[in-house]
């Protein structure tokens, strides 16, 4: 985090996310083909800079980068085998209201398939996006567009109300 001004903040962030099968499938893979399954495994790198307007007002902007090792079961192979190496990046941004009584939010995010490589010896069928197959560079169920206003109010100490609306395209 680095703050150059007393409004601005600018934050290089870095996660890595990795999700494995569960102990079952784990013990039945290890004594089926004796190969170690991994899991898979995100790094997304991100860049954000925040920067508050006024006392009521704060904006904010990020880009992001991810490179993510994807799993999948195959049923040809009935285990779960590595599907293959997908890139993707995104940018955001945000506009944030904030008073007493009431914060608003207002953001709106892009995100794009860079590519999706599937692994070599994946037996696998994959749903996530047909760029491997030579035509399309979108995810499937994945909006590339995706729009967001969200809304908090207090009307005492103990009594409050929110709502979100959420638009994907």
């Amino acid at each position: 985090v680095y703050t150059p001004t007393e409004q601005g903040t600018v934050k290089l962030l870095y996660n890595r996310s990795v999700r494995r099968s569960d102990d079952s499938d784990l013990l039945e893979d290890s004594l089926t083909s004796h190969d170690k399954d991994d899991g898979e495994k995100a790094d997304i790198y991100e860049l954000r800079y925040e920067r508050q307007q006024s006392d009521h007002l704060w904006l904010a902007a990020s880009g992001y980068y991810t490179d993510y090792d994807l799993t999948a079961w195959s049923g040809a192979a009935q285990e779960i085998q590595d599907l293959g190496k997908t890139r993707l990046y995104g940018l955001e941004m945000e506009a944030s209201y904030r008073s007493d009584k009431c914060w608003l939010t207002f953001s709106h995010d892009f995100s794009q398939l860079i590519d999706f490589e599937l692994a070599d010896d994946s037996t696998s069928i994959q749903a996530i996006s047909a760029e491997p197959y030579g035509y399309g560079n979108d995810l499937a169920n994945w909006s590339t567009h995706g729009t967001k206003c969200s809304i908090r109010y207090a009307w005492t100490k103990k009594w409050a109300a929110s709502g979100s609306v959420r638009y994907l395209w």
